[in-house]
C-alpha cells in the first residue's frame, strides 16, 4: 500500500513538472454525442452536441474527414454531400451542431466511412456519418431467365420521383464486365423503344427480342437522369449442385422377376425415392416428368408428385415405380427424370433392373453347439434388469440369387436421451461381406448355408423412464450396398421390412464396481457405488445415509454367518483414489460448440471452458485423491501427460491453465491407445504401495470422447480386459461436436470395469458433468492483506444470475461485505470484497466463519479461518466452495465394504443391498455377483501401519498465533484379530543415516510429540476404552473382555503430532528434510497359552519394526508415506511359529525383548547395558570405571548391590567426583561409575579377582569382573 502511494505521488509530481517547464496549459476534455449519425432515406438534417467535461470554457473546431483503411486513420477531406454548421465555437457547457446531407445527383446505395472531426487542443473526437440514397428509377425484372424456345421479354420501367426523367438503353455483351457497355445493339437483339421520357411517378414497358439461335447471356443498362439500372438476360442451363441437388445421382428401379413373368402379378412393385434438395435460401418452383432417350414423356414409369414448390434449404421426396413391368426397357440409358426449375434443369438417369427380391429374417444367434444352425425367429430382445448389450442376427431367406442389403432404424434414434444408445452395424449386407457366408441353413433349401450378420444393440439404462419399456428396431432392405453407396442406397419397398422390439426393465438398485480386493488374513474389501433406478447415486455422506443400507453377503450360495465373522460398511470419507482425467485435444473437439444453435462458441473456446470445468472438479475432490492430467491429440503420441500424480491442486490448476496444443497438431482419435497408457500409469503408481489396501481404493480414468476411434492399435475389448484385470474403473464422457456418439463400446467399458457412462449433447451439458451443474461458480478466493479478502463470483449459465450474501449471524470481526447482492450477466463475473476487523476478534484463538452465497441457480460458501493478535491478523485462510458437477457428485457417494471371509479358496460371492430411501417408500434391492479370491493368513496376526501426509508448515496446534513445521502421523489398524481388549504400543524417533549428529541433537532439543486417540477413529466416542500414557512413549488402551474390538476392525487408532520442527527442517537447506518414526507393539503381553481345560487366547500384531518388517520405520518427508506391517503380501500372512510361549518375542534372540529393543532384527545391537564387563588393571592404578548405559527404549533404575572389599569408594559422573549418581536412566542416557581401589592389603605378586554386582528393574543382575595384577 505504501509503495503504491509513493508511486502515485511520483507520477503526479512528474506530470506537474512537465506542465511547468512546457508552459502549455492542459487541453480541455470534451464529449460529443452521439458518436455516430445515420441519415435514413428521407432524413436530411441531424444534430450533435459538443460539451465541456470540466466546465471551463473551451474552443473547438470541426472538419470533414474520410476513413483511410490502408493507414487505419481519419484523413481530412471535403465531403461534397455533407455539411456542418457551425464549424467552430467556444462553450463552457454544451453547444448544438447541425449536420446536413444533400442527395441530389448521387447514385442509389449506402454512403459511409466518412465523418466530422471535432478538436479542442490535443483532444479529438470523430463522429461517424453514414447515409442511404434510395433508388427512384426502377426496372422489373432485373434478371430474365431465358428458357428454350423463348425469344422475347418485357421490361417495365418505373419513375418514383416527382419529376420527369429521360432514359436510354446501352448494351452489355459480357455480364462479368458490366462496366464495358456500348450504345450499339448487336444484329440478333432488338429493343423497342431504345429511349424516351418517363413522366413523374409513371411507368413504361420496353420489349426486348433476340434470335432463337442466341444462347449467350447479355445485359441492357437503362440509363436515366436518376441513375442506371442493369437488366441481365441469362439463358438457363443445368442447375448447379450448390443450387439444386438430386440424391441419388442415378435412380435404380427394381422389377421382381415374378412381375415380368406373370400376366396378373398381384404383389407390390418396389418403389424408389429421389430427393431434390434446394441448397439455396430462395423458394424454388419445379415440375418434372420421365422421358425416354428422345425426350418424349413416357408412362411406363410412374412419378409422384410431378410438381411443387421447395422452400429455401429444404427438399422434396419424389417416389418412382415401374407401372408397366412388361413394357418397360431394362438397363441404363433408356429413361431420364427431368425437373424444370424455370431457370435451370435437373436430369437424373434412370436404370431399370430385374432382380430377385430378398426376404429379411431376424434370428437368434447361430447355435455354436448345434451341427445344423437354423434360423430361430426372435421378436423381442430382452435386456432384463442388468444387461446393457444384447445381439440378434439378420439373414436373407429369399431366393438364392437375391442379395440383401439393409439399413436399421430404431425408436429414439438421434434423440439426446434415447434408451437405445447404439445399434452396430447400422447398415450393411448379408451376402458374405464378413468373409464367412455360412452361418445358417436356408429354411427352404436343404443343406444350403447362408450368411448372417450379427447386430449388437447397446442401451443406456440412465435413460430408462418407466419400470418396463419396449422400443422398436426396424430393418429395411436397400437397393444397393449402403457402405459403398451411402448417399444413393434407397429402400426396396417391395421387400417387407421386419421389426424386433427390445424390452428393458428397471433395476431397482444398481451396484457399480464391487470387485474384490483381498489382504491376509482372508480380508475382503469392496469399493462401490449404489444407484437408484433413475441412475442417481444413493447418498452415503452421513451416518443416517448409511443406516438406510442393508447388506446380505453370500459365498458359494451360503449366507455369511455373522456369528463367526464380521462385515463393516463405511462411507467415502477415507477412500484413497488415484484418478486420471484425460482431455480430448483432437480436431473435432477444437470445433466443439461452433454450431451450437443456442450458445455458439469460437473454435477452441469450448476447450478452454472444459479446462475450467476440470479445475473445478479437481478442487471438489478430497485431499486423499491423487490426480494426474493426460490428453490425447493424435496417434503415436510420445507423451500424453500434462501433470503426473499429485495432491497439489494448485500445481494441477497451473499445469492445466498453461497447457496448450496448437490447432494444427489436433489430429486423429486414438482413445484406446491413450486408455492403455493411462491404465499402465495407474498400475505403476499403485506399485509404490505394494500391500493390498495401501494402494488406491479407487483407480479410475475419466475421459472425454466421441467413441469413434480411428487410429488405435488396440480395441475396446482389449482395454476392457486390461482395465478389469487391474481394477481400473473407466468413466467415459460421451460428447460429439455436432455428430453422433459411438456409445456402444463406451457403455460396455464402463459397466464391465465398474465405472459409469455419461453423455452430453452440448458443451454446456459437458461442463455441467465435469465442473458445476449450476450457473454460480466461486473462484479466486484469496487474502489480499490490509484486512481485505476477495472472492470472484462467475456466471457460467445461460441466463442472468441474481445472487446475495446471507449475513445472518456473522461475527463482528467481519466488518463489511461489498457488494452484498447483485445480478451478473451470462459469462461475466463480479468480485466480492470482505473487510476484516482484527480488533474485534478474540486474540490468539482460531476463529472461523462461513458466508453463504445464494442465487437463482446454485449456491456456495466462502469459508474464513483467522487468528488475531488483537491488533493485526496472525493468519487468514480463505476458501470458496460451490456446487459440483454430476460426475463428482456421484463419485463422492462411494462406499467401502470390508469383511472377513470364511473361505480358504477361490469362490463366488454375492452381495445383496437393500436401500430404504424413506419411511413411506419401498425398499430397493440390488445384487452384485463375481468370482473372488482371498489371501490366506494367520487370523491371530493383527496388522498396524503408520500413515503420514508429510511435513507441512501450518498453524501451531499449541499456539495459534504462530506457524511452524510439523507432521501428523496416524496409527492405523489394518486388521484386529479376535479378543483384543487391550493393546500396548510405543512410538519414538530414530536417527536417519543421512542426518548429522548436530542435526539430530537439534531435533531432540526442540521436538514435541503428542499421542492421542484419533478423531473419528476406532476409539472415538467409546468412553469405555481407557487411554493411558505410561511414559517412555508407551501408550496402553484398555477395556473389559466383553468390550473387545470387533473382529476384523480397521481404522485409525491414534494421532501423533510432531511439532517444533522448524530448526531441524531449516538445517537441511535446499535438501528435502527427512525424519524417521518407529513403533513397537508389546506382543509379549498378548501371549496367553491354553490353560488346562481352556484354549489359547494368544494373538500378536505385525507392524513396521515388527516381526515381519524389523527394519521398518515411517520415513517422513514432504510427501505422503505409509509404513506397513510387512513389505510383501506373504509377510502379512503371519509367522509359522508357536507364540504360546512366553519370551518368544525376541526376534534376534539377543536377550532384549522386541518391545524395548531399538534393533529387533540385529543381535549385535544395542549390546549390553554395562560396558565394559571385564576390567584388567594393576595395583599401581588407583581407580577403574565402567558405564551403565540405557541403550533400549524403556527407562530403568539400577543400583550396585555388592563390590569387593578393596574397593574403597564409589564415585559417579564424568570426572568421578560425585557422591550420587543418576540411578534412573531414560533411553539414550548413561552414567559413569568410578571405583577407587585400595590395594595396600593385597598379597604382592598375585592376581586378585573381584566382582561388582549391578542390578536393575529391567534386566537381570549384571556382574563387572575386575582383575588386579598386584606388584612384587
Amino acid at each position: 500500500m505504501r509503495q503504491s502511494l509513493i508511486f502515485f505521488l511520483i507520477v503526479v509530481f512528474g506530470s506537474l513538472m512537465t506542465l511547468f517547464f512546457s508552459g502549455c496549459p492542459p487541453s480541455t476534455q470534451f464529449e460529443v454525442y452521439p458518436e455516430a449519425v445515420y441519415f435514413e432515406p428521407k432524413a436530411t438534417e441531424k444534430s450533435v452536441v459538443i460539451s465541456s467535461s470540466s466546465g471551463r470554457e473551451m474552443s473547438w473546431k470541426a472538419v470533414e474527414v474520410r476513413w483511410n483503411a490502408e493507414e487505419s486513420n481519419w484523413v481530412e477531406e471535403e465531403i461534397s454531400w455533407l455539411s456542418c454548421e457551425p464549424i467552430s465555437g467556444k462553450t463552457k457547457a454544451s453547444q448544438l451542431v447541425k449536420l446536413r446531407v444533400t442527395r441530389a445527383g448521387l447514385p442509389a446505395g449506402e454512403y459511409k466511412d466518412v465523418g466530422v472531426k471535432f478538436s479542442s487542443g490535443n483532444n479529438i473526437k470523430v463522429v461517424r456519418v453514414s447515409m442511404t440514397v434510395e433508388n427512384l428509377f426502377l426496372v422489373d425484372p432485373k434478371i430474365v431467365y431465358v428458357k428454350p424456345m423463348i425469344t422475347e421479354a418485357r421490361v417495365t420501367l418505373t419513375n418514383k420521383s416527382d419529376m420527369d426523367l429521360t432514359w436510354r438503353v446501352k448494351y452489355v455483351p459480357d455480364l462479368s464486365k458490366p462496366g464495358e457497355s456500348t450504345e450499339t445493339l448487336p444484329l440478333d437483339i432488338s429493343v423497342f423503344p431504345t429511349s424516351g421520357v418517363l413522366s413523374a411517378n409513371g411507368t413504361a414497358d420496353v420489349t426486348v427480342k433476340w434470335e432463337e439461335a442466341r444462347v449467350s447471356d447479355f445485359g441492357l443498362i437503362f440509363v436515366s437522369t436518376l441513375g442506371e439500372q442493369l437488366v441481365e438476360f441469362r439463358f438457363i442451363s443445368m442447375c448447379a449442385e450448390s443450387d439444386i441437388e438430386a440424391v441419388p445421382k442415378e435412380l435404380v428401379l427394381t422389377v421382381p422377376t415374378a412381375a415380368v413373368q406373370s400376366d396378373n402379378y398381384s404383389g407390390t412393385l418396389p418403389e424408389s425415392k429421389l430427393i431434390l434438395k434446394n441448397n439455396s435460401s430462395l423458394e424454388r418452383k419445379w415440375s418434372g416428368s420421365v422421358v425416354d432417350a428422345s425426350a418424349t414423356d413416357v408412362d411406363v414409369i410412374s412419378v409422384r408428385p410431378t410438381s411443387g414448390t421447395i422452400s429455401g434449404l429444404n427438399y422434396v421426396e419424389i417416389t418412382f415405380s415401374v407401372s408397366k413391368p412388361k413394357e418397360v426397357l431394362f438397363g441404363a440409358g433408356n429413361y431420364y427424370f427431368v425437373a424444370d426449375f424455370e431457370n435451370c434443369f435437373v436430369v437424373v438417369p434412370i436404370e431399370v433392373e430385374q432382380r430377385d427380391l430378398p426376404v429379411i429374417a431376424i434370428s437368434k444367434p447361430p447355435q455354436e453347439t448345434n451341427l445344423r444352425p437354423e434360423i430361430i425367429p426372435i421378436d423381442v430382445l430382452d435386456f432384463g434388469r442388468e444387461e446393457v448389450q444384447r445381439e440378434f442376427w439378420i439373414a436373407n431367406i429369399g431366393p438364392l440369387e437375391s442379395k440383401l442389403y439393409f439399413r436399421i432404424s430404431y425408436e429414439g434414434q438421434g434423440e439426446a436421451n434415447s434408451l437405445i444408445a447404439e445399434v452396430k452395424p447400422i447398415a450393411g449386407g448379408a451376402n458374405g461381406e464378413d468373409g464367412n457366408p455360412e452361418d445358417f441353413f436356408h429354411p427352404d433349401f436343404p443343406n444350403v448355408l447362408i450368411d448372417g450378420v450379427r447386430i449388437l444393440v447397446t442401451i443406456n439404462r440412465d435413460n430408462l423412464v418407466n419400470d418396463v419399456e419396449y422400443k422398436t428396431i426396424k430393418v429395411e432392405a436397400l437397393d444397393r450396398d449402403p457402405i459403398q453407396f451411402p448417399n444413393d442406397a434407397v429402400v426396396l419397398t417391395g421387400v417387407e421390412s421386419k421389426t424386433i422390439k427390445i424390452r428393458v426393465e428397471k433395476q431397482p438398485l444398481v451396484v457399480e464396481g464391487a470387485f474384490n480386493r483381498s489382504r491376509p488374513p482372508y480380508v475382503m474389501r469392496f469399493v462401490f457405488l449404489l444407484r437408484d433406478s433413475a441412475g442417481k447415486a444413493v447418498p452415503t455422506q452421513t451416518e443416517e445415509d448409511l443406516s438406510k443400507i442393508g447388506i446380505t453377503i453370500t459365498e458359494d450360495g451360503v449366507p455369511l454367518d455373522l456369528s463367526e465373522t464380521n462385515y463393516y460398511l463405511t462411507g467415502p470419507k477415507d477412500i484413497k483414489g488415484n484418478v486420471i482425467i484425460m482431455l480430448d485435444y483432437t480436431g473435432s473437439m477444437y470445433y466443439a460448440g461452433v454450431n451450437d444453435p443456442t450458445n455458439p462458441r469460437r473454435p477452441g473456446e469450448a476447450l478452454e471452458e472444459i479446462k475450467k470445468a476440470v479445475i473445478d472438479m479437481i478442487y471438489d475432490m478430497p485431499d486423499s485423491y491423487q490426480i494426474a492430467l493426460m490428453f490425447h491429440n493424435d496417434r503415436q503420441q510420445e507423451n500424453r501427460v500434462i501433470r503426473s500424480f499429485t495432491t497439489d491442486k494448485e500445481l494441477l490448476r497451473e499445469s492445466l491453465e498453461s497447457f496448450y496444443v496448437p490447432p494444427n497438431l489436433m489430429g486423429a482419435t486414438d482413445i484406446y491407445d491413450a486408455l492403455s497408457d493411462a491404465i499402465d500409469r495407474l498400475v505403476a503408481e499403485d506399485a509404490k504401495n505394494p500391500l493390498p489396501f495401501d494402494d488406491a481404493d479407487v483407480k479410475a480414468v475419466i475421459f472425454i470422447t466421441d467413441g469413434w476411434d480411428n487410429a488405435s492399435s488396440v480395441d475396446a475389448s482389449e482395454i476392457q480386459n486390461k482395465a478389469h484385470d487391474n481394477l481400473v474403473r473407466l468413466f467415459p464422457v460421451g460428447y460429439a461436436s455436432g455428430g453422433v456418439i459411438s456409445s456402444g463400446d463406451l457403455i460396455t467399458l464402463a459397466k464391465e470395469t465398474g465405472g459409469h457412462y455419461y453423455s452430453a449433447n452440448s458443451v454446456d451439458a459437458l461442463l455441467a458433468l465435469l465442473g458445476n451443474s449450476k450457473s454460480l461458480v466461486l473462484r479466486d478466493a484469496k487474502y489480499e492483506g490490509d484486512n481485505l479478502v476477495k472472492v470472484k463470483i462467475y456466471n457460467e449459465g445461460k441466463d442472468n444470475l441474481s445472487w446475495s450474501c446471507d449475513t445472518t449471524g456473522l461475527p463482528n470481526w467481519i466488518e463489511s461485505i461489498t457488494p452484498i447482492q447483485s445480478t451478473i450477466s451470462t459469462g461475466d463475473s463480479e468480485e466480492i470484497a470482505i473487510t476484516l476487523a482484527p480488533q474485534n476478534a478474540q486474540p490468539n484463538t482460531i476463529q472461523s466463519a462461513d458466508i453463504p452465497i445464494k442465487s437463482n441457480d446454485g449456491s456456495g460458501i466462502i469459508r474464513l479461518k483467522v487468528v488475531s493478535s488483537g491488533t493485526d491478523w496472525e493468519s487468514v485462510s480463505v476458501s470458496a466452495e460451490d456446487g459440483e458437477g454430476r460426475i463428482w457428485n456421484d463419485l463422492k457417494n462411494q462406499l467401502v465394504l470390508t469383511y472377513i471371509t470364511t473361505k480358504q479358496q477361490d469362490f463366488k460371492y454375492s452381495i445383496k443391498f437393500d436401500y430404504k430411501p424413506g419411511e413411506s417408500l419401498p425398499v430397493l434391492t440390488g445384487v452384485f455377483e463375481e468370482n473372488a479370491f482371498a489371501y490366506i493368513g494367520d487370523i491371530r496376526a493383527g496388522q498396524i501401519s503408520l500413515v503420514s501426509s508429510g511435513l507441512f508448515y501450518g498453524n501451531d496446534p499449541d499456539n495459534p498465533t504462530r506457524r511452524s513445521w510439523q507432521a501428523v502421523v496416524y496409527v492405523r489398524a489394518d486388521y484386529i484379530p479376535r479378543d483384543v481388549y487391550f493393546l500396548r504400543t510405543r512410538y519414538f524417533l530414530q536417527k536417519p543415516e543421512e542426518v548429522s549428529d548436530a542435526q539430530w541433537n537439534l531435533l531432540l532439543s526442540n521436538v514435541t510429540m503428542k499421542v492421542e486417540p484419533a478423531e473419528d477413529g476406532l476409539l472415538s466416542g467409546r468412553s469405555e476404552w481407557r487411554f493411558i500414557g505410561e511414559g517412555d512413549n508407551v501408550y496402553l488402551i484398555l477395556n473389559s473382555e466383553e468390550n473387545a474390538f470387533p473382529y476384523g476392525s480397521f481404522g485409525n487408532l491414534f494421532k501423533i503430532t510432531l511439532n517444533n520442527l522448524d530448526s531441524y527442517v531449516n538445517s537441511f537447506g535446499s535438501v528435502e528434510p527427512v525424519l524417521h518414526l518407529g513403533m513397537r507393539v508389546d506382543n509379549e503381553v498378548l501371549v496367553s497359552p491354553p490353560s488346562q481345560g481352556g484354549v489359547s487366547r494368544t494373538k500378536y500384531f505385525l507392524y513396521p519394526g515388527g516381526p515381519t518388517y524389523p527394519d521398518g520405520v515411517l520415513i517422513i518427508t514432504t510427501s505422503p508415506r505409509v509404513a506397513g506391517p510387512a513389505t510383501t503380501v506373504a509377510g502379512l500372512a503371519g509367522l509359522p511359529s508357536d507364540f504360546n510361549i512366553y519370551g518368544t518375542w525376541d526376534l534376534d534372540e539377543d536377550g532384549i525383548r522386541d518391545f524395548i529393543d531399538p534393533y529387533p532384527g540385529d543381535d549385535t545391537r544395542p549390546g549390553g547395558w554395562i560396558r565394559p564387563t571385564m576390567i584388567s588393571t594393576s595395583s599401581t592404578v588407583s581407580s577403574v570405571s565402567f558405564n551403565v548405559e540405557n541403550n533400549v527404549l524403556d527407562t530403568f533404575s539400577w543400583s550396585i548391590v555388592s563390590y569387593p572389599s578393596w574397593v574403597s569408594a564409589i564415585r559417579y559422573g564424568a570426572n568421578g567426583d560425585l557422591d550420587e549418581g543418576d540411578f534412573t536412566l531414560s533411553p539414550g542416557e548413561k552414567e559413569k561409575v568410578t571405583l577407587y581401589l585400595d590395594t595396600g592389603g593385597l598379597t604382592p605378586g598375585t592376581t586378585v579377582v573381584g566382582e561388582v554386582e549391578v542390578e536393575s528393574d529391567l534386566f537381570e543382575t549384571q556382574k563387572v569382573k575386575i582383575s588386579i595384577q598386584v606388584g612384587p
